[in-house]
């Protein structure tokens, strides 16, 4: 033919056509000069004796999910959130972390540009792992308390290699359910920001530590001779490449009913645990193992990206049995603002008119609230208004009463738990008599 393939590479008639012959070795590619390595790619180090195996690891972005496990009292709260990670948290025995002191930012290795030593031939793994364990009554260790994923590189031989590869899955918990009401949860006597206890009477009850744990790459490390020199041949084998997602969800397994008198917040599982330092979830060797990690720096990480990086990240959701929320027309609700608090009456109507104060803030330590429908000649009602007071008035000629709620010692007692109808009778010279019913 006239057209050749280029050097090392013939084409060559027979009788089946034409041949394409290679008279070159295949060459690996290799890393080629100035190419950027790909986030968390592993790489042999070549700027050490050949007797000795280093490696270097790209630097990378983690996306984790974040939970409040296991101090869920108040409600299970999730956040995705994300983190550049640029040095090895843990290292194996004799794995030691040789800093390139490079600027941050003008290396893509991690530990500025630096390496890390393999203490002989053997087995390795990199890994990158998170347990979802957060709270201050936990013990936790110097490594969890970052509560961030953080990558580790040892030998499957030792001990750490049964630590990092533990059970992987979901952070779960159960809750129970006291049909008969527990006393110490209401907002008043805890000082909490919902009355959460008075709707569901018990918290939720963590009974699994979820974690997540990838491999990044494998290296089997040996020992060769060339030419009678003794030479370290790194086998890399590469699992994983780019940001890296590390998935935990906070996973409800459902409530039980039960139906017991007299128990206290005291009696609720979750304080239980709480006491106890939550020994009995399910899987606590997890946080008993990854405490004895004494890890090679705690300060691996950037935050880059999480919930309070946005302004609007708090939502307040109207949940309380016994506070802020309406559970019928006209329920009088407690506001407390610090130490003082006000009364808000809900929304209802009386022969389809809405109170016209209904928006009012009152102030009332014992009494009464009360309903007043007013007559304007054969009209009734005319107008209808919210009071307060000692003493619900008696019904006159030109208006009539009801009580909605009683107010002793700053506690709300509901009468009236509806909208209302009223009529009014009149005839002759004898007092007007009304009538009042649940609509």
């Amino acid at each position: 033919m006239a057209i050749q393939p280029g050097t090392g590479y013939t084409f060559t008639a027979s009788s089946q056509g034409e041949n394409l012959t290679v008279e070159k070795p295949w060459e690996a590619i290799g890393l080629m000069q100035g190419r950027k390595p790909l986030q968390f790619e592993v790489r042999s180090y070549g700027g050490v004796g050949q007797n000795t195996a280093a490696i270097q690891i790209a630097k990378g972005a983690v996306n984790f999910d974040k939970s409040n496990m296991p101090q869920i009292w108040k409600e299970p709260l999730t956040s995705r959130r994300q983190i550049f990670m640029q040095k090895v948290a843990v290292g194996g025995s004799g794995v030691t972390a040789h800093d390139g002191e490079i600027p941050i930012g003008n290396t893509p290795w991690m530990d500025n540009g630096g390496y890390y030593q393999l203490p002989g031939d053997g087995f390795y793994y990199v890994t990158i792992c998170k347990p979802d364990i957060a709270g201050d009554k936990i013990d936790v260790s110097a490594l969890l308390t970052t509560n961030r994923p953080f990558v580790s590189i040892f030998q499957d031989s030792e001990a750490l290699n049964d630590i990092i590869f533990q059970e992987t899955g979901p952070s779960q918990y159960v809750n129970r359910h006291n049909i008969q009401r527990m006393e110490g949860y209401d907002k008043d006597s805890t000082g909490y920001d919902y009355d959460f206890g008075a709707c569901h009477t018990t918290w939720f009850n963590p009974v699994k530590w979820g974690y997540d744990c990838k491999i990044i790459a494998t290296i089997n490390v040996t020992t060769v001779h060339i030419e009678e020199e003794t030479v370290k041949r790194l086998d890399i084998r590469q699992h994983v490449v780019g940001s890296i997602d590390i998935n935990i969800p906070l996973q409800y397994l459902g409530s039980t009913l039960y139906d017991v008198e007299g128990e206290r917040e005291a009696d609720d599982p979750f304080n239980v645990q709480n006491d106890e330092d939550f020994i009995r979830i399910c899987n606590n060797d997890l946080k008993i193992t990854l405490n004895g990690i004494t890890p090679l720096t705690t300060s691996f990480f950037t935050d880059m990206l999480g919930p309070d990086d946005w302004e609007e990240t708090n939502f307040v959701f109207d949940q309380e049995c016994t506070g802020t929320s309406c559970s019928h027309p006209f329920h009088v609700r407690k506001q407390i603002v610090g130490e003082s608090y006000t009364w808000k009456i809900c929304t209802g109507m009386v022969n389809n008119i809405i109170p016209g104060n209904i928006d009012t803030d009152f102030e009332l330590t014992d009494g009464f609230f009360y309903l007043s429908a007013t007559v304007s000649g054969d009209n009734y009602p005319v107008a209808v208004q919210i009071y307060s007071g000692s003493a619900i008035p008696a019904d006159g000629e030109s208006a009539s009463y009801i009580g909605i709620a009683r107010i002793v010692d700053g506690e709300a007692q509901q009468l009236v738990s509806s909208s209302l109808w009223t009529e009014r009778f009149k005839c002759g010279s004898n007092p007007a008599k009304y009538w009042w019913s649940n609509v």
